[in-house]
């Protein structure tokens, strides 16, 4: 892993690398650099007291052991994965011609890390609703998965009632609540969720187990191909890759990170296989580090985003831009990552790119999410917070529970 920086207002730039060898985009230009200071949010840490390296600082904060959870994340792959060996669909569910996922927050995470790591090996269209309702064409012939960690996301309650309603062939992901009691009242196939390689038992936490239980739904709908090869390479190389966020690691590009972004807003930008990832990292630093975050994609945000760049010029100064390279993205997304870099920096945009040399998308793809998943705790940890509840987002339940005032 290497660090690059710029004199005057610069860009990191930061290799992730395996076997001490560093990864250079191809045919890549360098970077404008401007004559200013460089912006608050890359000052030097003090790396002798900083909380980022002691574990036992660390447990003192994060009473419920999100690292823990974290660091389990290639465990939750294998036992998820072990398990799916003996998993079964009725012949009808194999029969159903485009599929439905629906879920709200950390639960629908899952699919869209797999429709950006698979798109052109999922066979059939896979479409995620993250509302109260279905969209019109569900039907009998649809299979709808219905994702919960609780089993009480009332959206998600909402739209599964729809489906059954419909005849929709419904599948049910959940760890309990009335999602499963629905399901077993139904007689639907379930994939119960455990806390095994999830110590915090936090729903976002258990991204591993969720992601791969809807690989093993679309493997046995027939839908997605995957090798169990593949599966057990992936887990091993994230293991491997784990070690170099590690609080042991002092300076690390996930400290890194969440250093940077911690006087501002983090806005991450990715493209094609990354997207999925860097969702689930930006949902991350919300949770984690209870802390604002933004993402866009490119192309998309090309078309649009570059011409916000000049105002509120206050808000801005509080911006930091981190874009994520790859070299499998198409050549043309990966010089659209170099030109939108430029331009921030142009614009007075801290940005730093992350690349990475890993073998094949899918393992880019999770290292990123490891990554974000890092990045993020160590943002808590520097905002000197436990990372594990979420106080807002359980208020915000509770008063939806209340029945509005009558006048």
């Amino acid at each position: 892993m290497e660090i690059r920086q710029q004199s005057g207002f610069f860009v990191q730039e930061v290799f992730l690398n395996r076997n001490g060898k560093t990864y250079y985009p191809p045919n890549k230009k360098p970077f404008a650099h401007f004559a200013s200071p460089p912006p608050k949010c890359y000052a030097t840490r003090d790396m002798k007291t900083s909380i980022l390296d002691s574990r036992e600082k660390i447990a003192k904060l994060d009473t419920e052991n999100l690292l823990g959870s974290i660091e389990a994340l290639p465990d939750q792959i294998e036992i998820t994965w072990s398990k799916s060996a003996s998993a079964k669909l009725p012949v009808a569910y194999k029969q159903t011609k485009r599929i439905v996922v629906c879920g709200m927050g950390g639960s629908t995470l899952p699919p869209d890390v797999v429709l950006s790591t698979f798109l052109n090996r999922v066979a059939c269209p896979l479409v995620i609703v993250r509302d109260y309702h279905l969209p019109a064409w569900v039907d009998k012939d649809t299979l709808v998965i219905a994702c919960s960690y609780s089993g009480n996301t009332e959206e998600t309650l909402s739209a599964t009632n729809e489906a059954a309603a419909r005849k929709a062939k419904v599948v049910v992901i959940t760890g309990g609540g009335q999602l499963l009691e629905l399901a077993k009242s139904n007689r639907w196939p379930t994939r119960l969720l455990t806390q095994e390689g999830n110590p915090s038992n936090q729903p976002r936490m258990a991204i591993g187990s969720f992601t791969f239980t809807l690989i093993e739904i679309l493997r046995t709908h027939g839908s997605l191909h995957i090798e169990a090869e593949e599966v057990h390479n992936l887990a091993e190389f994230l293991r491997e890759q784990m070690k170099q966020f590690t609080p042991e690691v002092k300076d690390n590009p996930a400290k890194q990170i969440a250093e940077a972004a911690k006087e501002g807003f983090p806005l991450f930008i990715s493209a094609q296989h990354l997207t999925g990832s860097v969702h689930v990292m930006t949902n991350q630093f919300n949770e984690n580090a209870k802390h604002i975050a933004f993402r866009l994609e490119v192309p998309e945000m090309n078309h649009h985003f570059l011409e916000a760049l000049s105002f509120p010029t206050k808000a801005k100064a509080s911006l930091s831009a981190i874009l994520f390279q790859s070299q499998y993205y198409n050549s043309q997304t990966q010089k659209r990552i170099q030109l939108t870099a430029e331009l921030l920096l142009k614009n007075g945009i801290p940005t730093q790119i992350v690349n990475s040399d890993a073998a094949s998308p899918l393992e880019q793809a999770w290292e990123t999410l490891c990554l974000g998943s890092f990045a993020s705790f160590y943002l808590a940890m520097l905002h000197k917070i436990d990372p594990a509840p979420v106080p807002n987002v359980e208020s915000f339940k509770k008063a939806l529970a209340n029945k509005l005032p009558t006048k």
